[in-house]
């Protein structure tokens, strides 16, 4: 199964190129444009890459969760796309009297190109979110979050560093663990991670992955957030989506 774009989504995707391509600082208006009309799906397969990207007002309600008014702070967004869930971190701390360090970690060098181009306050970093010593030379951070891609993820020289091996999801909960060690994380998953029981009221996942996750991070645990809806699927397709706060267990 591919991602079909529509005509209308060309369209407006072009439109969006336009804008990354044009000259001089863009406006926040045109950066919430492109955040919402440029399609990841003229450049990927994105059921095989399980690359999809976070919801704006999802975005948007993550950000508004957690964050630190006034307070400035820290924040790492890992697999970040083209900055969707930094976006909206940025524009609640822009009238903040001290200043906020944002970190965006993606891998695709397409994304983290247009990521530079949108959001230039932002740390972009190109690198694979699961390289556990890279990501902690980034130093710690006050809150994180993660859309990373939905699927197991090949092991490699650098995954090999994590205690966990397995879903890609679960490998980015591990790397927030170490870079937000004091507070709390956000990762959205899929529901065959992210599995809630047969009522879908469980505090804390049933799926025989997280229980494996959990047995190897015992101090930490994955919690059902109040944004859980059994009906969030991401645009256009049937692929299930959930989300979880990444948290230190009581």
């Amino acid at each position: 199964m591919t991602h079909r774009i529509t005509r209308q989504q060309w369209q407006r995707h072009e439109a969006a190129v336009r804008l990354i391509e044009s000259k001089g600082e863009l406006s926040w208006p045109q950066v919430e444009y492109v955040l919402e009309h440029w399609q990841p799906a003229a450049h990927n397969d994105l059921v095989k890459a399980g690359m999809f990207f976070t919801p704006m007002g999802i975005a948007w309600d993550i950000a508004a969760m957690h964050h630190l008014v006034g307070e400035g702070g820290s924040h790492i967004d890992l697999c970040a796309g083209i900055g969707r869930l930094t976006y909206n971190w940025v524009r609640l701390h822009e009238h903040d009297k001290k200043p906020s360090r944002f970190v965006a970690v993606e891998l695709n060098q397409r994304n983290v190109e247009i990521g530079r181009r949108i959001l230039p306050m932002v740390e972009w970093v190109q690198a694979d979110a699961f390289d556990l010593a890279r990501m902690q030379k980034l130093g710690t951070f006050h809150i994180g979050v993660s859309n990373p891609p939905f699927n197991k993820a090949p092991t490699t020289r650098h995954n090999e560093q994590l205690k966990y091996r397995g879903m890609a999801e679960l490998q980015t909960a591990e790397v927030l663990t170490h870079l937000v060690p004091k507070s709390s994380s956000y990762l959205i998953a899929g529901r065959n991670v992210l599995d809630w029981g047969e009522r879908g009221q469980e505090v804390h996942p049933v799926s025989d992955e997280y229980r494996r996750w959990q047995a190897l991070h015992p101090e930490w645990v994955l919690t059902r957030t109040s944004l859980e809806d059994d009906r969030l699927r991401f645009q256009d397709t049937d692929v299930a989506y959930s989300i979880a706060e990444v948290c230190r267990k009581e």
